[in-house]
């Protein structure tokens, strides 16, 4: 999976607490609003035909933008579109493909008994900490090294790495 694709997806999360491929779509420029529109009007058959850019990666991204969900242990749920028109029992295909069309159809949601992360509690620079506090704490110098060097990688302007360094080497000469 690339970085820019798990950027994305952590950009929609952030801003709207689920994953919806449409939402991706739009905001990879993939797709017009007005073609979406359009689709739900009835106007076309398939989505996809509308889309920007080449099929077979936009596949691709949408696969790896679900495998990444689904690493993270985000719940799926299958969307149905429905048209606009008077009729509005007919359900909406995106693609002819069933591959894509299934991903298309499938909303990400976090399941309710995993909390919800803290802004900062959960930043990375403060999971390392944490870690490297409970590696010294279990008297796991190899481990609280591991994860000090992260965090030079991770916030090289750390406001404790100066004494997260002394303690680390002084964990790491009782050991030896």
């Amino acid at each position: 999976m690339t970085q820019d694709i798990q950027h994305q997806v952590d950009q929609l999360l952030l801003e709207q607490g689920e994953y919806l491929p449409l939402e991706f779509l739009l905001q990879e420029g993939r797709l017009l609003y007005a073609d979406y529109e359009a689709w739900r009007n009835g106007e076309f058959d398939y989505l996809d035909e509308t889309l920007f850019g080449d099929h077979e990666h936009i596949k691709q991204q949408l696969m790896q933008a679900a495998d990444y969900l689904q690493r993270r242990g985000w719940k799926t749920e299958t969307v149905t579109y429905h048209s606009w028109s008077d009729n509005n029992t007919q359900q909406l295909r995106f693609s002819q493909n069933n591959a894509l069309n299934q991903c298309f159809h499938q909303r990400y949601h976090k399941p309710e008994d995993q909390p919800q992360m803290d802004l900062f509690t959960d930043a990375p620079a403060t999971s390392l900490f944490n870690g490297i506090t409970q590696a010294l704490i279990d008297r796991n110098p190899a481990e609280s090294r591991r994860l000090l060097e992260q965090l030079y990688d991770t916030a090289p302007d750390h406001v404790r790495l100066g004494e997260l360094e002394y303690l680390v080497e002084a964990a790491e000469s009782l050991n030896t």
